[in-house]
């Protein structure tokens, strides 16, 4: 009888395990969707008020939110997109972990 109710409680235990571990990462998914979707309308909008053509480079901004770059890219993206002189700064270093890519008449690629 003892045997029957330790394994219960194992049991419980590893189902509340699971379900605190699914639900941490659920919201953390939540989390980093909302910063993508400022991130990305952030840097929409900051490249369709800077003249690309007298930006300086691809990177439009190395803090366009909380740990994220504005960058320009090519869509099809180009291998040169991968260089690191053609990628924000902050990015490059690791200060930065995320990015949002347009394309030079701002249109949103992608964002990671």
């Amino acid at each position: 009888m003892q045997d029957s109710k330790w394994s219960c409680a194992v049991i419980v235990a590893i189902i509340l395990l699971v379900l605190f571990f699914m639900y941490g990462f659920q919201t953390s998914n939540n989390a980093t969707d909302g910063i993508t979707e400022e991130a990305k309308d952030a840097c929409m909008l900051l490249c369709k008020t800077v003249n690309y053509s007298k930006a300086e480079g691809p990177c439009l901004s190395n803090d366009i939110a909380p740990g994220w770059v504005c960058d320009i890219a090519h869509n099809p993206r180009a291998e040169m997109d991968d260089w690191p002189e053609n990628q924000c700064s902050a990015y490059v270093s690791g200060k930065a972990k995320h990015f949002v890519e347009v394309t030079p008449d701002c249109k949103f690629i992608r964002a990671n």
